[in-house]
């Protein structure tokens, strides 16, 4: 499914697109109920579940103790007796707390039971930073559910998928986590009145291109879709795909659309080390590795704890610029190497023409020039590039993007710029050094 086969209608935003699905659910299915933390009295602290409790009363949108693992074991055995509990887990770092209960419960127990019972569990959770919330309220923790056979997992990013998703799970008779986003609450989508489900397993494709592969999962789609704006005005036809689904995942698609483009990055809010974007890029290489121009690039958060610090926060997430500026500056297929714009080929590829110069020089019987001469020649080529750009309304620093307006940087390398100055003054201020 394309993002423009989408139906068009009228506008809800993120939290009541969740309300809506929860709500339909509970319609649809008698044997349904509402359980978790705040969820009745609240409608959760997020105000996601409002106007349930009045609607459907205490009997079926129940307020339980402050106890994740109760939370999991109610709806392992209200699942296993024949009811379809939907349970609310409020932040995902929480599911810590009841793993045994997720991992040797609910995912094994119709496998164990040889099939003779069924868990049709909904578990709805949000996840991801971005509020301010710190490392305990913070993270995005979906690798851990993907890696557990007999689980189900779905990212919704829209408004419609959301929806979507919490009514295809509530019908699903096996366990579904639906992994729902903080950073998205109040964005606005097209979202039918009518009950309407997902395919399971099947990816999205968000944004058609040519040249380079985006795989982006949940809020870093929209990341993902603006840095491919960028990459367009710098000549790189970028391709975004939603895997929707992180398991089953639709390697299909994605294995397609690196056919088509022969470059790929994979993207997520998660950090980098042992993320679902791994996954994702093995399967690439092992699937398409005849067709990759160049090895497959990743962008995610770093291997660290979510900051509660504003500043760092937002170094923290990947943003669009972060994205585009993971891509090397010369082929823009690969990502760069540490501290540099190049790629390990190109920078070579730079190397090797520089030796080769110096060859020519040597054979010419001409002096190669010294340190101090090579400066003042740079020095003299910076300035003259510098005022060729700006005389041609290009940025100065990229040479390939418009300027913005009165200014003579364009705006990814104005944002990699504010990025590294907050950076810096953030290290500063915590090594309490006056910046």
């Amino acid at each position: 499914m394309t993002a423009a086969e989408a139906p068009a209608g009228r506008q809800l935003v993120y939290t009541l697109a969740i309300t809506e699905g929860v709500r339909q659910a509970l319609q649809e299915e008698p044997l349904a109920f509402m359980a978790g933390e705040d969820v009745a009295g609240a409608g959760s602290v997020f105000g996601i579940y409002r106007g349930l409790l009045d609607e459907f009363g205490p009997d079926r949108v129940i307020d339980t103790p402050i106890s994740e693992s109760g939370i999991i074991g109610l709806a392992v055995g209200a699942g296993a007796t024949g009811l379809k509990p939907i349970v609310d887990i409020m932040f995902m770092d929480f599911i810590g707390e009841c793993m045994d209960e997720i991992v040797n419960q609910l995912a094994k127990m119709r496998y164990m039971f040889g099939g003779k019972a069924t868990l049709p569990v909904t578990v709805l959770t949000m996840s991801g930073a971005g509020m301010n919330l710190a490392a305990q309220h913070s993270q995005s923790l979906e690798a851990w559910l993907c890696h557990t056979p007999g689980l189900k997992v779905v990212m919704p990013a829209t408004a419609y998928d959301v929806k979507g998703a919490i009514i295809t799970a509530a019908r699903e008779p096996n366990p579904v986590f639906v992994v729902m986003c903080k950073g998205l609450m109040a964005l606005p989508g097209e979202v039918p009145e009518e009950p309407y489900t997902l395919p399971i397993g099947k990816a999205v494709v968000r944004r058609e291109g040519e040249s380079l592969t985006i795989v982006a999962h949940g809020r870093m789609i929209h990341e993902a879709t603006k840095a491919a704006d960028i990459l367009e005005g710098e000549g790189v036809s970028a391709e975004v795909i939603d895997p929707l689904w992180l398991q089953p995942l639709d390697t299909e698609t994605i294995i397609n659309s690196v056919s088509k483009t022969h470059n790929a990055l994979v993207v997520h809010e998660a950090v980098r080390f042992g993320g679902v974007g791994a996954e994702i890029a093995a399967q690439i290489a092992e699937l398409a590795f005849d067709y990759l121009d160049a090895p497959v690039g990743r962008v995610a958060a770093p291997f660290s704890p979510v900051p509660f610090s504003p500043v760092l926060e937002q170094a923290y997430v990947p943003t669009a610029a972060r994205i585009a500026a993971g891509l090397c500056i010369r082929c823009g297929k690969t990502e760069p190497l540490p501290e540099r714009r190049l790629c390990a080929p190109c920078n070579e590829m730079r190397n090797a023409a520089s030796r080769a110069r110096d060859a020519r020089l040597r054979a010419e019987g001409k002096p190669r020039r010294d340190r101090q001469q090579a400066k003042q020649y740079e020095r003299e080529r910076s300035r003259r590039e510098h005022a060729e750009r700006k005389a041609a309304g290009i940025c100065t620093k990229c040479g390939r993007a418009p300027a913005r307006p009165e200014r003579t940087t364009c705006e990814p390398c104005a944002e990699q710029h504010r990025a590294r100055d907050r950076a810096r003054h953030a290290k500063a201020k915590a090594d309490g050094i006056p910046y």
